[in-house]
């Protein structure tokens, strides 16, 4: 599941010397696409731990990160585990976003 305009965010806004944590990403969401749900789960964990490395724990990417494991977490019936790691990642959004807003205000 992409997040719409996370997304495009994430490719226009964030840069990194390595992006290996966005073709670990993408793995893990062939490996969940497949059902190969714990082959996910350590993709995306190697994504998280990639990003969070290079780019910070608060940074846009980790919330997309955080989206692909809740939306695993469904897949795999942990409905709870789903919506703590969604809270966990609109969080990150919403101190994105006001962090925009007062640059733009600045």
């Amino acid at each position: 599941m992409n997040v719409g305009p996370l997304s495009r965010l994430m490719n226009t806004k964030v840069k990194s010397s390595s992006d290996n944590w966005r073709s670990l990403l993408e793995s893990g969401k062939e490996a969940q696409g497949n059902r190969q749900y714990e082959e996910a789960e350590q993709f995306y964990a190697a994504a998280y731990d990639e990003a969070k490395e290079r780019l910070g724990e608060k940074n846009i990417v980790i919330s997309e990160i955080l989206m692909q494991v809740a939306t695993l977490k469904e897949a795999t019936g942990n409905i709870e585990g789903a919506k703590a790691i969604r809270g966990r990642a609109r969080k990150i959004i919403a101190d994105f976003a006001a962090s925009q807003d007062e640059t733009k205000q600045a």
